[in-house]
Order: structure tokens, then C-alpha cells, then sequence
């Protein structure tokens, strides 16, 4: 995992995780008690990477889309949380 900050915040270099994911309906995730934060993303992916599940791997993904939409609205200066 690679987290890059220019214009826009973007995270790379964990295909085998988001690939793990796919098939998993991300709508059944719940992430909304997990604290937007790199570092709690971080563990999420350590955990995808230990456990191989889909459903690990599920949970990294949907906190992945929480934690850009926070930081790429709070770039626009937005300060929703998502």
C-alpha cells in the first residue's frame, strides 16, 4: 500500500487486496465505527494481507473509499466526513 498526496490524495500498490474484494458487496461492510485515519486504514490492510479473506480484504477496500472521499474533501476544503 502507497499513499500519494499531489492534488488529490490516491493509494496504490495493493491490487492483491482489492483484488481478494472483488465479489464481496462492499454495502454489507460496516466501517462506520472505524476512525478515519491513515493509520487505522493501514491496520485494515496489515489484517487483509494476514487473514486473505474476502471479507478482510472487503473491509480494507471500503475504509480505502472512506478515508480518499474524507481527505480528497477536506483538500477541497470541505469539511464533511463521508
Amino acid at each position: 500500500m502507497r499513499v500519494n498526496v499531489n492534488d488529490v490524495m490516491t493509494i496504490d500498490k495493493d491490487d492483491n487486496v482489492v483484488q481478494r474484494a472483488a465479489g464481496v458487496d462492499l454495502n454489507t461492510i460496516d466501517v462506520s465505527k472505524i476512525r478515519v485515519s491513515l493509520d487505522d486504514l493501514a491496520s485494515l490492510y496489515m489484517q487483509a494481507e494476514w487473514y486473505k479473506t474476502p471479507e478482510a480484504a472487503a473491509k480494507y477496500v471500503k475504509m480505502k473509499n472512506r478515508v480518499l472521499a474524507f481527505f480528497n474533501n477536506a483538500q477541497r476544503g470541505s469539511k464533511n466526513e463521508v
